[in-house]
């Protein structure tokens, strides 16, 4: 809910910070992948984690990678 309703303000927090944007990602996969596990690295290979923040990161793209959550209707949320 917080992509689709204010992506702008969370790609800022996730522009200024690595640790933001890993502990941000690391907590989407684990909620998109399998929450029962209890650490994240037990749903998801730390290399996974690591490449995509890596590429947000490096690339500069979490902003616009975001942005569609709130440009699209599509989202169950949003309805």
């Amino acid at each position: 809910m917080v992509q689709s309703g204010s992506p702008q303000t969370l790609a800022i927090g996730m522009h200024d910070s690595p640790v933001g944007l890993l502990s941000w990602i690391v907590d989407m996969f684990q909620r998109w992948t399998n929450p029962a596990k209890e650490l994240p690295e037990d749903a998801v290979n730390l290399d996974t984690l690591l490449t995509n923040v890596s590429v947000y990161w490096f690339t500069k793209t979490f902003a616009s990678s975001i942005r569609l959550y709130r440009e699209s209707n599509s989202w169950a949320w949003t309805r």
